[in-house]
């Protein structure tokens, strides 16, 4: 097929007698496609088909004219295979002029997505574009009358198709195994169908009125497809035409093809006229003539549609289908329904009937002795405001009456009888319903829509009392005033009282009394705390020891002062050079460094809860003693009692507790002298050894365990 340019142009033979290409059986290259000369010398242009593609693949461009050698061609023809196989090739457009597409001339073309076909085009022959598996989408045009069997088989990614009013014939196969096709919009003018077996997407289709011919098995296979919808008023019905589908809702005008569906579970068909329906089978059928014949079939529930009930609207309605579905609409022809609320009866009525979701529009149906109600029209009542709120105490507000659903401009004023609305005062904490009620009206139902009256607590104020007191003190009983009671009402409606915040041994400072705990169904509480002042407690200083007497240097007396508050006394010394102030074991004491007099002062400077305790003063007198001198040749010990070595007769030892209080006296010894304290309390001492003239001659400080 695919021949050398050489050798093709070797057979070429031109004739020019009158100026045109006499090209019979004669073929030439242009570009990627070769062309094949059909007709010569009986048109304005002679016209060539495409017979071949040398071509990749990617867009392909098939013009109405080609031209080739100084002479112009026009395009009427694709050829049988000249596409075939090509993988490479996406889409491909066509001039105007092209007539016939031939067997094969597309097929297996897996990556082609799209085509759009010119008007003009009359034939696509068989298995034009099989298995094109890409092909996701296809537009025909205007003046196609046929489609040769299996021409578009097996294009599993193909969508959706539009078909041109045009079409007369889908011939068997033509669309089968299109397994993405979901739905088909069939052309009024088309006769007879064919070739849509297996195509499993198919969910739905509709049926022209001038449908003659299904042919065999044309639908076979759709496993998806769930509904149809018929408007054909004479059409024959090949054998298996719906085989192996899952028909579960049909509505038909004709007796054609009622019987000839084998019927999912679950199915519903509709059948209108005054039919005769054979061998029908389904699960509930629906019919609006009483004149219907069914021989030999048989549906588990039958329903009779009737001209239904609507509500008033002030005017003249029309009439509708009522039964258990609402898809179907009825309008009345040539007359006028009542206007008021009630049930007439109409002598013989016609109807137009329509199924929108199926797209069935028939413009007479008759019916005699017709029935209907008219209904009351529902009369939506509501308060308004629809919501308030008030405090509890409070009187209610004023609400009135709105409406909604009053019909043809009309008001209250057909009403016979006002609504009125009704509200109690005095309403405890909570939300309220508030309706109206009492309305009358001749054609209205009246719905009353409640509002919503909110009640909220009214505002307790607790107010707690304030209090000053000094540190230290006993606390009062702490107290509050409640106010802000409606309705004359007190304490006794509250569920519970209030408590003020107890402290213990409150500092100095200002002291909240938080209120909290109080419970009533219809107050809340607004707490204002009080607030207690304690104020710093004075203090003063104890100290009854004597230090004017009975210390000599060397002795340390512990101090002894004590403030009333308990809190620790400090002291100083005014002349350090006579009396020195110490710690021993954890405890103040005064250490007396030499003969004099010398002035101690004991302070509590207070703290956060006490104010300063005023300064006491002490005068301390340290003294030598009679003539007391120090004698160095002495020394003193303790293994364990005290002992003092170079002592003679003439000496004297006393001993000394830190308070200055001598305990102990004993006259020395010649040599050493050894003293008995085994009486002694446990505690520190200060041993001081005097010589014959009375002089201080050595002093040692011990503590007894």
């Amino acid at each position: 097929m695919r021949r050398q340019l050489a050798v093709r142009l070797a057979a070429l033979a031109v004739v020019l007698a009158a100026g045109v290409v006499s090209a019979r059986a004669q073929t030439f290259t242009v570009g990627d496609i070769e062309y094949k000369v059909t007709t010569s010398g009986l048109y304005e242009y002679d016209e060539v088909s495409v017979i071949d593609y040398l071509g990749s693949g990617g867009h392909v461009s098939i013009r109405e004219f080609v031209g080739y050698e100084g002479y112009t061609f026009k395009v009427t023809g694709i050829g049988n295979n000249a596409f075939r196989g090509c993988t490479g090739l996406t889409s491909v457009s066509f001039g105007e002029g092209l007539g016939r597409i031939g067997s094969y001339a597309f097929s297996n073309c897996t990556s082609l997505a799209s085509v759009d076909f010119p008007d003009g085009l009359e034939v696509i022959e068989s298995n034009a574009f099989e298995g094109c598996t890409g092909l996701a989408s296809v537009s025909f045009g205007e003046g196609l009358e046929g489609i040769g069997m299996y021409a578009f088989s097996g294009c599993t990614g193909l969508t959706s198709i539009e078909l041109p009013n045009s079409l007369v014939a889908i011939s068997g196969g033509v669309f089968s195994g299109c397994t993405g096709l979901t739905s088909i919009d069939f052309p009024d003018g088309l006769k007879i169908i064919g070739g849509f077996s297996g195509c499993t997407g198919l969910t739905s289709i509709t049926l022209p009125a001038g449908l003659r011919s299904i042919e065999w098995q044309a639908f076979a296979g759709c496993t998806g497809l769930t509904s149809i919808v018929s408007a054909a008023l004479r059409c024959s019905v090949d054998r298996e035409v719906f085989y192996n589908t899952d028909i579960r809702c049909a509505v038909f005008l004709s007796n054609s093809l009622a019987g000839k569906i084998p019927f999912s579970a679950g199915s519903e068909v509709f059948v209108f006229g005054d039919n005769i329906v054979d061998n029908l089978r389904c699960d509930k059928l629906y019919t609006f003539n009483s004149k219907g014949i069914f021989n030999s079939s048989s549906c588990d529930e039958f329903v009779r549609l009737r001209v239904g009930d609507f509500a008033y609207t002030g005017k003249p309605q029309r009439l509708s289908i009522e039964g258990d579905t609402s898809a179907a609409e009825m309008e009345l022809l040539g007359g006028e329904s009542a206007v008021d609320a009630g049930t007439y009866t109409v002598g013989e009525v016609a109807f137009s009937f329509r199924y929108d979701e199926y797209g069935i529009d028939i413009p007479e149906v008759r019916a005699k002795k017709v029935t209907y109600t008219i209904r009351k029209a529902p009369l939506d009542v509501s308060v308004s405001p629809s919501s308030a709120a008030i405090t509890y105490g409070e009187g209610c507000p004023e609400f009135k009456v709105e409406y909604d659903g009053f019909v043809n401009g009309e008001g209250e004023e057909v009403l016979s009888s006002l609504p009125t609305v009704a509200c109690e005062g005095n309403l405890d904490v909570g939300t309220h319903s508030v309706t109206a009620s009492g309305g009358e009206a001749k054609n209205y139902d009246f719905n009353y829509i409640p509002g919503e009256l909110t009640v909220n607590k009214a505002t307790l104020a607790v107010t707690g009392e304030s209090y000053t007191v000094t540190y230290g003190d006993e606390l009062p009983e702490f107290g509050y005033e409640i106010s802000g009671f409606v309705l004359g009402e007190d304490e006794s409606v509250l569920d519970a009282l209030t408590e003020v915040r107890t402290l213990s041994n409150p500092s100095v400072r200002d002291h909240i009394l938080d209120i909290s705990g109080g419970a009533a169904k219809n107050y809340d509480f607004d707490y204002i705390p009080g607030v207690l002042t304690v104020l710093r407690a004075s203090q003063s200083i104890s100290w009854d020891q004597d230090f004017t007497s009975g210390l000599l240097p060397g002795m340390t007396v512990e101090l002894g002062a004590v403030s009333s508050s308990g809190l620790g006394v400090s002291y100083m010394s005014r002349d350090e050079g006579v009396v020195r102030i110490v710690e021993s074991g954890g405890k103040p004491c005064a250490e007396c460094v030499s003969e004099g007099v010398c002035y101690i002062v004991a302070m509590q400077p207070g703290d956060r809860n006490h104010d300063a305790a005023p300064a006491v003063t002490k005068r301390v007198d340290v003294t030598r003693g009679s003539g007391l001198r120090d004698a160095s040749a002495l020394s003193i010990g303790c293994r364990p009692s005290p002992e003092v070595s170079g002592t003679s007769s003439g000496m004297a030892c006393a001993v000394y507790d830190l308070s200055g209080a001598r305990v102990l006296s004993s006259r020395c010894a010649d040599g050493a002298t050894l003293l008995d304290v085994s009486r002694l309390a446990p505690g520190a001492y200060v041993l001081v050894v005097a010589g014959g003239d009375g002089a201080a001659a050595a002093r040692l400080r011990f503590a007894k365990e």
